[in-house]
């Protein structure tokens, strides 16, 4: 036996006997930064999740943070009439893409809320702006804040360094912000959450299971998912991890998963898993853009290949490769003997791209 494999094979029965004695214990609750608002550390992302069934059991389950999406085409009324009857016990935040205009963006609140029935969300996310649309949103939010209609305002974001600055200065109208972070992520993601939290932002992660990239030994995959969930519970600084959520086993084993201390045998399987995510998991850091000799879009099929291989989304991944103007996928890739593009993740340009290609 692999003395990898030993070590966390051996650490097991810990683990097992630590899940047991917290199977009646409360969630951890967490305050969303300046906001106030206290919610479980466990989230759930319901944007593609219409299993009705799965929201009335983890609100009994102790789950109070809930994300859901203002996109007509993303919409899930499933989700909105279930949670409907505890609307006044949880904390809803949505997202919105609209881009047109500050009127665009209020536009799509409206029809969210109309179809929702909730009257309010309680955190307004404004998906991946550039520091323009940053401030369109902000229009759109205060307006919407007067009318009652959103209580915070928040962003996602996979480029950071160009909003970070705005986000900590006193009096930003930013309370929130979701950025990619979890068990991969490198110093100078670390010392941006520092700069966050200090500033009195909520900070929430994107990709909490680093795109999803398990071992296929049975058992082990659970295993890995409990110890990357317990090191974002385990970060003082993250107020909650929205996690996406597919079938009751999984709310109730994600549940139990952060009702347990991070631990030394949760420090065994992330770094005997880490080198496996590494080459793998695209941190949208938008770093390989414009760096192919021959044009490829080497960002856009690097993801395509995450969403297929990682996450199993092959729906996705194919939008993700439809999107990519024809002349831009390949084949030329095939024809360079040695790729010219490095990622400071560590991902392996070259394989994800060929993957990416196998899908066409």
């Amino acid at each position: 036996m692999k003395r990898r494999a030993f070590l966390v094979g051996g650490l097991a029965a810990p683990a097992l006997l630590r899940r047991a004695a917290a199977a009646d214990a409360p969630l951890p609750e967490r305050v969303l930064g300046r906001t106030g608002l206290t919610v479980s550390a466990l989230g759930f992302g319901c944007t593609d999740v219409r299993d009705a069934a799965l929201y009335p059991r983890a609100v009994d389950l102790g789950v109070t943070c809930f994300l859901l999406n203002h996109d007509a085409k993303r919409q899930n009324p499933a989700a909105a009439a279930a949670l409907r009857p505890f609307r006044g016990r949880i904390v809803v935040g949505c997202l919105t893409n609209a881009r047109a205009s500050s009127a665009a963006m209020r536009q799509e609140l409206d029809a969210f809320l109309a179809m929702s029935g909730f009257g309010h969300v309680d955190l307004w996310y404004f998906v991946t702006p550039t520091p323009s649309l940053r401030e369109t949103f902000v229009e759109a939010f205060t307006e919407a804040r007067r009318a009652g209609k959103a209580r915070f305002a928040a962003i996602t974001t996979h480029g950071l360094p160009n909003h970070i600055e705005a986000l900590v200065a006193p009096g930003s109208p930013i309370d929130a912000v979701m950025l990619v972070h979890n068990f991969t992520s490198s110093p100078e993601v670390s010392a941006q959450v520092d700069r966050l939290h200090a500033a009195g932002l909520a900070v929430t992660p994107m990709k909490p299971m680093a795109g999803n990239f398990t071992t296929e030994k049975t058992g082990e995959a659970d295993t890995q998912h409990a110890a990357a969930l317990r090191w974002l519970v385990a970060d003082a600084r993250v107020s909650s991890v929205p996690t996406v959520m597919t079938s009751l086993a999984q709310v109730e084993a994600n549940a139990t998963a952060v009702r347990t201390a991070f631990s030394k045998e949760d420090e065994a399987v992330l770094a005997a898993w880490k080198p496996r995510v590494s080459e793998r998991f695209c941190r949208d850091c938008g770093t390989c853009a414009g760096i192919c000799p021959r044009g490829i879009a080497v960002p856009g099929l690097v993801r395509a290949a995450m969403y297929a291989e990682g996450y199993g989304d092959l729906d996705r991944a194919r939008r993700e490769m439809a999107a990519i103007p024809a002349g831009r996928r390949g084949p030329a890739c095939r024809d360079c003997r040695e790729c010219a593009v490095r990622c400071p993740g560590g991902v392996d340009v070259r394989a994800r791209v060929e993957r990416a290609l196998a899908l066409a």
